[in-house]
């Protein structure tokens, strides 16, 4: 395979890589805006908020959530299995589309780079 044809295939493996994370944290993002809408709904029905915690997640999956002698590390494995389920995915989602425009970014901008490259020889 020739230098340029190698440059082309990894730009379009990155832009695909890219564009597999930007898909998963949409599909995140909305997941943790259908986790909300489920407690809006079970709020609107009840009259009372029903918090769903990232430690659900832990028990659906049949796991005992993560315990350390260390009191300082286990507060801080306490508060993040205590957050919001919703706000969690909903951030991960949004930092995972952030890499995967920027993966898709950089890749365009190195195929860019390396045509300008090659039209200079």
């Amino acid at each position: 395979m020739t230098d340029k044809a190698e440059h082309r295939q990894r730009s379009r493996f990155d832009e695909v890589i890219g564009q597999t994370i930007g898909y998963a944290g949409l599909g995140t993002f909305m997941g943790g805006l259908l986790v909300l809408s489920y407690q809006c709904v079970l709020w609107l029905r009840d009259g009372a908020w029903t918090p769903l915690e990232l430690q659900l997640v832990w028990h659906w999956s049949g796991r005992n959530p993560p315990a350390v002698e260390w009191q300082g590390v286990q507060k801080i494995i306490d508060w993040f299995l205590f957050s919001p389920l919703s706000g969690f995915l909903v951030g991960l989602g949004i930092i995972l589309a952030w890499l995967g425009m920027v993966t898709i970014e950089r890749a365009q901008n190195r195929a860019l780079a390396e045509e300008k490259k090659q039209a200079r020889k």
